[in-house]
């Protein structure tokens, strides 16, 4: 267990808090986290992540799940760059 010392009694003060007490310093200031909000993850992010599997395997995955309409509402533009980004991860994986 720490022990602090007072240091204008020199007797132990049972918390931080207390210590400053003693020394006239009552307004502890309290510092509070505040709580950042978490970037969203993209489409091509959570795939090449989440997904087990080589990127023409992922690329399969990709184009299966478009054909189904798994991806409504999903940016166009984002799904363009996902999908080309697999076709050319799959062509460096068969050189």
């Amino acid at each position: 267990m720490l022990m602090l010392m007072c240091a204008s009694h020199l007797r132990p003060a049972h918390s931080a808090r207390s210590a400053f007490s003693y020394l006239g310093l009552r307004d502890w200031p309290t510092l509070k986290r505040r709580k950042e909000p978490k970037a969203k993850k993209s489409l091509a992010e959570t795939l090449a992540r989440d997904l087990q599997g080589t990127a023409a395997e992922k690329l399969a995955i990709f184009e299966k799940l478009q054909a189904q309409g798994a991806f409504e509402g999903v940016d166009r533009r984002e799904l363009i760059k996902l999908e080309n980004m697999l076709r050319t991860f799959a062509a460096m994986e068969m050189d």
